[in-house]
């Protein structure tokens, strides 16, 4: 007996996921255990997009300009959220593509380690130092671009893990006679 998910195709918007606890609207999945690829697609849990009956999110695709592609079964994804912990540039500039110093106006809270926001770019905090942090930039399929001073910039708590695509225990099998 050999049993086979189709994959998700790139486009669409509804996804089964191996559980729901922990999930919140507005939470991101991101389609790669390595920060470094290239390739991953970031999606978000759209508002009212959990169906905890069924285990099946509404998401929106390709999000902060990634792009999106077929899911094959049981893939995993890194989920994150946005936490409390804000600042903004503070470079007395733009905050220019390859720049691998940020400064904040207040780092109070960062950690190294963790990975922020700033508008569409997910960056990886190396180290910090006193509103200094050392960054590698284009994180999760993001672009390394440049920001304006000022730019809000939100630290992503770990949400935990999980697989999409993944048979519930809605699923029945049922073999011939």
């Amino acid at each position: 007996l050999t049993l086979a998910m189709p994959d998700v195709a790139n486009n669409a918007t509804s996804i089964k996921v191996s559980r729901n606890t922990g999930l919140a609207e507005g939470t991101l999945l991101f389609r790669s255990s390595d920060p470094g690829a290239a390739s991953t697609e970031i999606m978000s849990i759209d508002v009212g997009g959990i169906n905890t009956a069924n285990n099946t999110l509404t998401v929106t695709r390709g999000v902060y300009g990634t792009t999106n592609s077929a899911i094959p079964a049981g893939e995993y994804v890194k989920s994150f959220i946005d936490s409390a912990t804000t600042s903004t540039v503070n470079e007395g500039a733009t905050y220019a593509a390859g720049d691998v110093t940020l400064t904040l106006t207040d780092a109070t809270g960062f950690l190294e380690g963790s990975f922020i926001r700033i508008d569409n770019e997910i960056i990886q905090v190396e180290t910090v130092a006193g509103n200094d942090l050392t960054v590698l930039r284009g994180r999760y399929g993001t672009s390394d671009v440049d920001h304006n001073d000022g730019s809000a910039v939100t630290q992503l708590t770990d949400a935990g893990d999980y697989f999409i695509n993944f048979f519930t225990n809605s699923i029945t099998i049922s073999l011939p006679a």
